[in-house]
């Protein structure tokens, strides 16, 4: 994950997914990528040996700051999840005077 001065840039190695097999959750600063990757077989004889694993997976990670859920971009191109998130504002310190 980088960070830029407006942004956090997330970029996940998922290859030998679809794209609906992959969610993405935010929750306050809390980013979940899931997905599920199914077990692909031939339709003649049997698997003796497959690189990648089957199965769930998932991973969490905690923003630093929070950020605007409503402009979240996802694109997966070629086994590459690239999320850009745009950072709120953060909110300034005003003194208030006691009438």
């Amino acid at each position: 994950m980088e960070e830029t001065e407006t942004a956090y840039q997330l970029t996940a190695d998922l290859p030998g997914l679809e794209k609906s097999d992959i969610a993405i959750d935010l929750h306050e600063n809390i980013l979940t990528i899931s997905a599920e990757r199914k077990e692909e077989r031939g339709t003649d004889g049997r698997l003796l040996w497959h690189e990648r694993p089957t199965g769930k997976l998932s991973r969490t990670v905690q923003l630093p700051q929070a950020v605007d859920a409503d402009a979240v971009k996802a694109t997966y191109v070629n086994g590459m999840l690239q999320l850009t998130m745009q950072k709120l504002a953060a909110t300034k310190t005003r003194k208030i005077s006691v009438a």
